[in-house]
């Protein structure tokens, strides 16, 4: 298994981290979840995710890592 991380911005300010933890295990299961609460309009997270080491690649493709 391999583990990715993913910045997720534009959250709602009313979101909890258990809810980006719920939505996220969809796609694999969630070793953390870091919510950053700057204002109403500025809200980001990482999520890490363990996943399939195939997937890791595909995302590697995809996404630009940070």
């Amino acid at each position: 298994m391999g583990e990715i991380r993913f910045f997720v911005g534009n959250v709602p300010p009313n979101t909890s981290e258990q809810e980006l933890q719920s939505e996220f295990g969809y796609y694999g299961v969630v070793n953390s979840v870091e919510l950053k609460k700057k204002n109403e309009s500025e809200n980001f997270a990482f999520v890490n995710l363990q996943i399939e080491e195939r997937l890791v690649e595909k995302c590697k493709l995809n996404f630009r890592k940070l």
